[in-house]
This record gives C-alpha cells, structure tokens and sequence, in this order.
C-alpha cells in the first residue's frame, strides 16, 4: 500500500523538506498553508484532514505528519499559554483528527524533553526532565498524541538545520558576514540533523510500520563550538572562534547541556541516518550551489515583496536591490503606480525576474492590495521605494513571525541614513494627547539641537501597536481575516489603520529590532500642498473611524502638522 502525506507545518524547515523528499519519491504530498491549517483551531484541522481523506485512492494510506510546534524557547519562557496551546493543545487536535480519519499519524518531538546530566546519549527508554517551559510543553504533546492515538508515532530529534528556517548554521554563517571573532560555547554537546535525513528517515519508519517512540538525529555528536568550526570550514570562511561557556550567554530558558540521542532502536529495523558531518557537507555545498550563503544571497521564497513606486527616481534601485538579495528577483513585484520618472521599467529591466504592473495612482494603499489580493506566499513584505533592507533583515522579520504564531504584523527597526533610530516607525496609536506629547518633546528636542532618537531599548520581539507601512512584513493569513489595506486612505495612516484592525482580531504587531531596514524619510515624498492635504485627509478619516473627535478638530485647525507614520 502507497503512503499520501498530509503536512501540518509545510513551510517550516521539516515541513520543506518531507515535500521535497516526497517528490524525489513520487510520493503525493498535500502541504495546505498555515491560513487553511491552523493546528490549533479543531473545525480548520477537521476540515483539511476530512477534504484530504476524500482524495485517497484505491490503495492509498492517508498518513498525517505533524511538523508544526511553538519553536522559540526564550520567548516560551514569557508565553507559555500559547507555546502549550501549539505543542499541546495542536498536536492533541491533529492526533485525534488523524485517528478519526484511520490516517497514520506522525508527531516531531525534541531533545528539549531531556534535562542534559546524562553522560552518555539518550535512548526512548530514559526518564524525560524538561528544564524548559518548550521543553515541558514538547512533552506535553507527547503524551496527549499517545493518549488520543495509542497508535501514532514519535520521533525526537535534535539540532535540526535545513533550508526554510534559521537555525545554528545559518546563524554561525550570518555572524561570519558581519565579524571576524566568534563566541561559540564547548559545554553543549548533541547531534546535528539534517532535515533531508530527518524527512528520509521519518518515511523510512512510516514504511517499516514503526508506531509508538523512536530517536532519530544525525549519527555522532559534536559540542556547538565543534560544529561551527565544521560550518566555516565547509563554506570556505576563516574566522577566528574563541570556545566559552554556555554561561557567557545568559538566558531565561536552561538548555540541556547534553542533547545526544540514542538512535538504535531505529536502526534496528532498518533505518540509519547519515553521519552528521556528511549532512552538513551537503546542506552547505547545496546552499552555496544556490547561492543561498556567503554572500548575502537569497534565503527566503515564501514571501512576495511589494513596492508601490511613484517618481521615486534613484531610490527605487536601492530598494529593489536590497530586496532581490534576500528573496530573489522572482519574489519581487514593483507597482508603478502613475510614475513619470521611467525608473520602475530601469530597474525591472536590471533585475530579469522581477515583475512589473503599471496602474493609475489611486494611492498607496490601493497599490498594494492589488498585489496582496493575488498573492500566494505565506508572507508579504510592504516595502517603501525609499527603504533598504540591511543584510538578513528579512530572514529575521521572518524568525520573528514563525516563532509568534499570532503576529499578523512584524516590522524591523527603521534607521535614518546616519544610523539613528527613526521617529516615525512604530508608537502607541494616536489620540490628541499623545500627537500634542509628541509634537512639545520634538520643539525639546530641537531646542537642545538633538534630533536623533536613542535605540528601542529592547532586544526582542516586542509586541506595539502600530509600526510603519515603510517596512512592514504581513502574514498572509491574518491578510484573510482581518481585509487588505483601507484604500480610502490615499497615503498615510492606511499603515497605522491596517495595525489597528490586526489589533482589534487578536492579531498582534511586532517590533524585531534586530532586522534593520534604512528609510530615506521624505524623499519619495517630497513636502508640498498635495502632500499636506493627502496628510490632513487620511488623518481625519482615521479619527472618524476611532472616534477621535477632539484629535480631528485640533487637525482641521492646523495644529498638528507633522504625521506619527512613516509610511
């Protein structure tokens, strides 16, 4: 009988890879994006595993593989609800949906279940001791899918890297673009997997009829410092490594130090994995093959990157190269919206791939939601003609959303030209105490004859309420609940009106202050009559939305001249 696989988690790095090993076995394979299969909402999960059991065929076995999970430990620590509602809660779903529709099913579990003060690798047989909320909620969903489907299989892992997702290599590989020294800790040891391996291995114990738990990681083990080394080594970089502890990098999640995992007992009826320094020689010659690392080249394919161009002259070559390096040039799409300046057919004709619509510029907001309204990647990426994506900012933007589920919006951390933090990209909503509070500290601030803003202050992911339409990364599933952009709005506010309405259907709005995006403020928008009013307009539009009655009496009266969004 032939195995069908349904994939919950198809656009994380497992799920990426059991579709590419599925189709190097001519095996069918349904991948549905996480706006149809949301793992922890039981009706969308009844209904995908329903639709997908109407499509077997005579000697077809549905099988369901659960690859999606609640992944960032730190930010467990500060969430646990939502990291148990994923691990838990989800996996409970799945198992049960599963077992009603008499498909397989296979859940993906971690070495975070282990506490790490065994000398020796892990065997299924060992006692768990998670250290961490990620860990705690990982074994969760272990025993819920054993209880709800005493049938389904387990399968642990450990140190997972591949394409589709950030991971240890691609961070040392990020780090080794910016520095020459790198720390990397000697005091944790585990066994690197390849997703590739992993996927060929999960398939190999679907084959064999293997239910119940099973270790499955790269053969061998290594400590973090170890196998950076072997990733600088293999992608041809010499950097200097200086070995510390793990206590050089404090965190509110303990790690195990040991996360070696025992794999015998799937070796036993047949199933090997690969050495894990041959896995990591070809995951790298792979990437470098596509050009993927080493140069800042692209890495992300499941977003559409947006730029609605309106006589932004030189600044739109900017703007388009620093989005053709990180997602390539097929993922890119520039709306001309009414220019005269011909650069937007300049630089498509410099960037082969990119693709060009011409409109009538009916406004910012107008622009965009053709586009959104066709696009079929998990993500868009609004993205100014006057802003530059610094180097992997959009591979963070895109951490930051897979590690927060419910993050509709994400934005980075928009710089001016000098490097300075800018005013204008991200804030609590307007009301007219805080536009008169903004406007007294800006006249302090030019009475000191200081403009320049102070960093964030955070580090993390912090959630806001608004941050610029500049730069702002969409999950096209909150896109489907919430409704594209208010066209009404011609060129401000559709941003900060877009984050209010995420806000008020539970989505959250993100900051990621590591992704670090340069916007030329003002110059695609040049100061005039026009400009002023368009700023009047969408300003008013938005206070009658919210009810902001004494805002919008200050604004007609001209008191407020300057808008809070940057976009």
């Amino acid at each position: 009988m032939t195995s069908a696989y349904l994939i919950a988690g198809a656009s994380g790095m497992l799920g990426s890879a059991l579709q590419r090993v599925c189709a190097e076995r001519a095996l069918r394979c349904e991948a549905p994006p996480e706006a149809e299969f949301d793992i922890t909402d039981a009706a969308a999960v009844a209904g995908v595993v329903g639709a997908f059991a109407a499509t077997l065929g005579d000697g077809e076995r549905g099988v369901l593989v659960n690859a999606a999970a609640y992944t960032n430990v730190e930010r467990a620590e500060d969430e646990p609800d939502l990291a148990y509602r994923v691990n838990e809660h989800g996996a409970r779903i799945l198992a049960e949906a599963a077992r009603a529709a008499g498909h397989g099913f296979v859940h993906v579990s971690t070495d975070f279940v282990f506490d790490g003060a065994k000398l020796g690798p892990y065997a299924e047989s060992d006692a768990p001791n998670p250290l961490s909320v990620y860990g705690a909620s990982k074994l969760a969903g272990e025993r819920a899918v054993a209880e709800a489907y005493p049938g389904a299989l387990t399968v642990r892992t450990a140190w997972v890297f591949g394409e589709s997702g950030v991971n240890f290599p691609t961070k040392i590989l990020d780090l080794a673009r910016e520095r020459d020294t790198l720390s990397v800790v000697t005091d944790e040891s585990g066994s690197p997997t390849y997703t590739v391996d992993l996927a060929r291995g999960v398939l190999g114990l679907v084959d064999a009829g293997a239910t119940g738990l099973y270790h499955l990681a790269g053969t061998g083990s290594c400590s973090r410092y170890e196998l950076a080394a072997e990733v600088l080594r293999l992608a041809g970089l010499e950097r200097r490594l200086i070995p510390v502890t793990a206590d050089a990098f404090p965190s509110k999640a303990a790690r195990p130090a040991n996360s070696v995992l025992d794999c015998s007992k799937a070796a036993a009826i047949g199933v090997v994995m690969p050495p894990w320094q041959d896995a990591l020689g070809r995951f790298i010659a792979e990437a470098v093959a596509q050009e993927r690392l080493g140069g800042g080249a692209p890495t992300v394919r499941d977003t559409r990157v947006i730029i609605v161009a309106h006589d932004a002259g030189e600044l739109l070559d900017a703007a388009v190269a620093s989005a053709v390096e990180q997602t390539g040039a097929a993922q890119v799409t520039i709306v001309d919206s009414g220019s005269h300046d011909g650069a937007p057919e300049r630089v498509a004709e410099r960037h082969p791939g990119i693709t060009l619509r011409r409109v009538q510029n009916n406004g910012f907001a107008a622009a965009n939601n053709i586009v959104l309204a066709e696009t079929s990647e998990r993500f868009a990426l609004l993205l100014n003609p006057d802003a530059e994506l610094r180097p992997s900012a959009l591979e963070r933007l895109r951490a930051c959303a897979d590690d927060h589920p419910q993050a509709g919006i994400v934005g980075p951390h928009v710089e001016n030209p000098d490097g300075t933090l800018q005013a204008n990209s991200f804030g609590a909503f307007p009301t007219l105490a805080s536009m008169i509070g903004i406007r007294i500290w800006r006249m302090w601030q030019r009475l000191r004859g200081n403009r320049a803003l102070s960093p964030t202050g955070f580090d993390a992911c912090t959630s806001v309420d608004w941050v610029t339409g500049a730069c702002m990364l969409v999950r096209s599933q909150a896109i489907t609940k919430v409704g594209l952009l208010d066209d009404g709005f011609f060129l401000y506010y559709e941003d900060v009106d877009w984050c209010h309405r995420m806000h008020d259907e539970g989505w959250d709005v993100l900051v990621e202050p590591v992704a670090r995006v340069t916007h030329h403020l003002g110059r695609s928008d040049a100061p005039s009559p026009v400009v002023a009013a368009s700023y009047r307009e969408s300003l008013e539009r938005y206070c009658d939305r919210y009810g902001l009655w004494g805002l919008k009496l200050v604004s007609r009266l001209g008191a407020i001249v300057r808008h809070p969004s940057g976009g």
